[in-house]
């Protein structure tokens, strides 16, 4: 149709600087206050209004501002990993102001369970700069 479609809207006062949809229900922008926010489209609801509302699913602070998000990977193409397709799905690079490139990517809970386990125990090792 060539047409643009409101698909939601998220009414927080936001400054956005970019924005990737990620599937049908969940999208990932970033402001210009160096915050990524991820959110999450309500389909199951029975009013129209609610079911276009965008709900704040989650945010961080990185200190770089992000100017563009775009779907794809760093590499030339995917290996084949058993291993690594069943914990990871799909990942969106970002690019920001100041060159840094970012994987977002979404993990298992397997594999989330088992990285932050590995972060708090080399935390017990470590003595980091802000402890």
């Amino acid at each position: 149709k060539n047409q643009f479609e409101l698909v939601a809207k998220d009414y927080t006062p936001n400054w956005l600087s970019s924005l990737e949809m990620i599937d049908d229900d969940n999208f990932l922008m970033s402001d210009c206050f160096m915050n990524v926010i991820s959110l999450k489209k309500d389909s199951g609801q029975s009013n129209e209004e609610e079911r276009k509302t965008l709900l704040n699913y989650g945010a961080m602070h990185l200190g770089e501002q992000i100017n563009v998000f775009r779907h794809g990977s760093l590499g030339m193409q995917e290996q084949s990993n058993d291993l690594l397709s069943n914990h990871i799905q799909g990942s969106i690079l970002a690019g920001t102001v100041s060159g840094s490139i970012i994987l977002f990517t979404t993990l298992s809970n397997v594999l989330y369970k088992i990285l932050n386990e590995l972060q708090n125990r080399i935390s017990n090792f470590l003595i980091t700069a802000g402890k």
